[in-house]
């Protein structure tokens, strides 16, 4: 098991932590082989990179044959981005250098020569409730966004927001073919 983070701070904690060794940097990477990973997750990550095509491409290349690929992103296609807007708690400009929607992300990954096995949005409660803080700190509040600063109400949101197919979180699982060398 390896791990990459572009802190090294981060990196060094990790490593002393579990015994894991975590490299600095970003792929690609020069320590990392071809064919060499049944696994590669990125949480919150293609996000903060400015070619994420570029990463994606580099994930593949370090994938065996039938490694998989997961990814999670904020959703620029959710609920909560058309109703905060730029107080959306996930818009985080400038250290956000790209957005996804779902159609964004599958595009990617097939264009990059990977399977989409599936894709789930989730609903993140205490985002919106990030989203609500930005918008009352300025005084820019109605009474229904005040709402959404309670967690029930926030949770209820959230499902909702994956039932209609626009919450803010998208998760996707890709796999590098079988026969991709």
């Amino acid at each position: 098991m390896e791990g990459l983070d572009i802190s090294e701070p981060c990196a060094a904690d990790v490593t002393d932590r579990t015994g894991i060794t975590v490299h600095v940097g970003s792929l690609p990477h020069e320590v990392i082989d071809e064919n060499s990973f049944d696994a590669i997750t990125m949480w919150n990550a293609l996000e903060h990179v400015h070619q994420p095509r570029e990463i994606i491409r580099a994930a593949r290349q370090a994938l065996r044959p039938g490694g998989i690929l997961v990814v999670g992103v904020p959703n620029i296609g959710s609920w909560g981005f058309r109703r905060f807007r730029h107080d959306w708690h996930c818009l985080e400009l400038p250290r956000h250098l790209v957005h996804f929607e779902p159609d964004s992300l599958r595009a990617i990954m097939e264009r990059e020569g990977l399977k989409v096995l599936s894709m789930e949005q989730i609903g993140r409660a205490g985002w919106l409730r990030k989203s609500v803080r930005l918008v009352t700190r300025d005084g820019r509040t109605s009474i229904g966004k005040r709402l959404c600063l309670g967690k029930r109400v926030s949770k209820s949101i959230a499902r909702w927001s994956e039932m209609i197919g626009q919450a803010n979180f998208i998760k996707i699982v890709a796999e590098k073919p079988d026969d991709d060398r």
